[in-house]
């Protein structure tokens, strides 16, 4: 395709700082691409130009550019390159990023494809690299460094979610821990370039006692106690959590129908018993002798093992064997493993539908929360009428499950997987710290992920922290760029890395750089920057290149909000 013409126009960031916003007129289509622009940047990142700069380049360039058909992206993005120099010091990574996604928009648009679907296909991700599905989120939240007026020497203090799977529940359990925050965090409270709140704290550590708070208030319902201590409170046991809930609960009962409710709730708290003595280090085996042990003391009827004959008018499947069939109602499956896999979900499917029952429960003991899933049999469902099973909702990937009101209990009690991260910036820090004890204190906090825990020189450091159990991550390190990556992979000094586009200034360079991290068993983080825009394209790029994290600021004003948004719409649209 042939470009007829460029324009380069001056917008507003989210910091009221002007950046530009690129626009392409090619065979009649237009597209536009919005630059961000970061305040914490790395000494190796491309150069940017000012809007005055960029304008005076633009008409030489444009004259060169009419010239050329170009076949592709692919195509474009490496004239781009050869034209602006190493760093990008002719032409400016910002124009360059902003030409490059404005193009590809073009050509998505010439397709009938979104941004993101033409990435997959002019790239080829899916045949030259095994990416792995969306991992979950990375959510700043309390913030400090230069994108805040504070006390706080680290940058950014994170909430990690696991999974985007059920995005919106997500969501709602992020926003229900803003609002708890925003309670209890000292006043005059404000927020930072980044929507993080803003405001003074007891030293660098005291933000990770909050979260640690108010993430343990949201797992056992207790909202009353707003005290602060350094010491979690550990007296409530899953157990009692349930019951509560479940009590708490039980007035809708009338609204939203709960199969075998009273049985499931008996089965639950066995389940929760046995976890709570044996914890989650123990075979398989021994968990199923405890609940052989605990039904059999609660007088509940079930069998062990049961071969149950799967018969159709054609032929009989026979060989299955259910851990659990439990009043010949309910199918329960135990398992001791780090996950509940698919193929675990398609196994207690088959086995619902080869004993005819309604009602199977698949509870895995191994993780450090004891984790749980109800799934039922449609076909099965029909003998049981006198249950309201009207709000029963279905969900249909390669297993088929159905969640029912149980599981809306479930989820308010049952803890959320979240893990705690920092952006230290330490390239950004003048302060003569003892980054020892910095970390050990990091440590005893449980403080998982680690972004930039050192000057962007120090590869070496970055490799020893590694061996003491953090997740390191590289922004100022590798800074997107190849090269960098290189030399860190060389030096084994990250477990991954953050993708800021505008680092780097082409969509080309940036998937050779997430691929050859893929390439090296590095997770990538997709990033927003601290001067945004409400242009979503970091989504698309992120979801055609497969992210593992993205990390787009707390989900509280427009211009993340539109990434957020734009990540919903890619999720209903296509189950990664």
């Amino acid at each position: 395709m042939k470009i007829k013409n460029i324009k380069v126009n001056k917008i507003l960031d989210s910091r009221g700082e002007w950046t530009i916003e690129v626009e392409i007129l090619s065979e009649g289509i237009k597209e536009k691409a919005s630059v961000p622009s970061g305040k914490s940047k790395g000494s190796y990142e491309a150069v940017s130009l000012s809007f005055e700069e960029i304008q005076k380049n633009l008409k030489n360039f444009l004259e060169e550019v009419k010239n050329i058909d170009f076949k592709n992206s692919k195509d474009f993005d490496k004239f781009l390159i050869e034209r602006a120099g190493k760093n990008k010091e002719k032409l400016g990574a910002n124009f360059t990023l902003g030409a490059s996604i404005a193009f590809s928009r073009v050509l998505a648009k010439k397709e009938g494809l979104d941004l993101w679907e033409y990435l997959r296909r002019e790239l080829d991700t899916n045949d030259t690299n095994k990416f792995a599905k969306i991992r979950g989120l990375i959510i700043n939240l309390i913030g400090g460094g230069v994108h805040s007026n504070n006390n706080l020497d680290f940058q950014e203090y994170w909430l990690i979610t696991d999974s985007v799977e059920d995005f919106e529940n997500v969501l709602e359990k992020v926003l229900n821990i803003i609002n708890k925050l925003e309670k209890k965090l000292s006043k005059p409270l404000g927020r930072n370039d980044e929507g993080a709140f803003c405001t003074n704290f007891l030293d660098n550590y005291e933000p990770f006692i909050y979260l640690r708070k108010v993430i343990h208030e949201l797992n056992t319902n207790r909202t009353n106690d707003t005290r602060m201590t350094d010491e979690l409170d550990t007296n409530d046991t899953n157990e009692s959590r349930m019951e509560n809930e479940f009590n708490t609960n039980d007035t809708n009962s009338d609204k939203e129908s709960i199969i075998f409710k009273e049985l499931s709730y008996k089965i639950v708290g066995i389940l929760y018993k046995i976890h709570n003595q044996l914890g989650p280090n123990f075979e398989e085996e021994h968990y199923k002798q405890a609940i052989k042990s605990l039904l059999e003391k609660e007088n509940i009827t079930f069998t062990m093992e049961r071969p149950p004959k799967l018969e159709t008018s054609d032929f009989s499947v026979e060989g299955v064997r259910a851990d659990f069939i439990i009043e010949d109602k309910i199918l329960l499956e135990v398992k001791a493993k780090p996950n509940i896999t698919k193929e675990d979900l398609r196994q207690i499917n088959r086995y619902l539908i080869a004993s005819k029952l309604p009602l199977g429960i698949i509870v895995n003991f191994r993780s450090k929360k004891l984790t749980f899933k109800r799934i039922l049999n449609p076909s099965a469902l029909k003998k049981f009428a006198n249950n309201n099973t009207n709000n029963i909702r279905m969900e249909t990937n390669d297993t088929i499950i159905i969640r029912d009101a149980f599981d809306k209990i479930r989820d308010r009690f049952v803890n959320i997987t979240l893990h705690l991260g920092a952006d230290i910036a330490a390239n950004q820090i003048n302060k003569n710290l003892n980054w020892g004890e910095v970390y050990e204190k990091l440590k005893n906090l449980e403080v998982k992920y680690l972004e930039d825990p050192f000057k962007e020189d120090e590869f070496e450091k970055f490799a020893k922290l590694r061996k003491q159990g953090f997740k390191v991550i590289g922004d100022d390190l590798t800074v997107t760029n190849i090269e960098r990556l290189k030399i860190a992979l060389e030096k084994n000094s990250v477990d991954g890395v953050v993708v800021k586009p505008n680092q780097v200034g082409t969509i080309l360079e940036t998937f050779e750089f997430v691929k050859l991290a893929k390439e090296n068993g590095l997770f990538t983080v997709f990033s927003h920057r601290s001067g945004e825009t409400n242009d979503n394209w970091i989504i698309d790029l992120g979801i055609a290149f497969f992210a593992d994290l993205f990390k787009i600021g707390p989900p509280v004003q427009g211009e993340r909000i539109a990434k957020y948004n734009r990540l919903r719409e890619i999720l209903s649209e296509f189950k990664l």
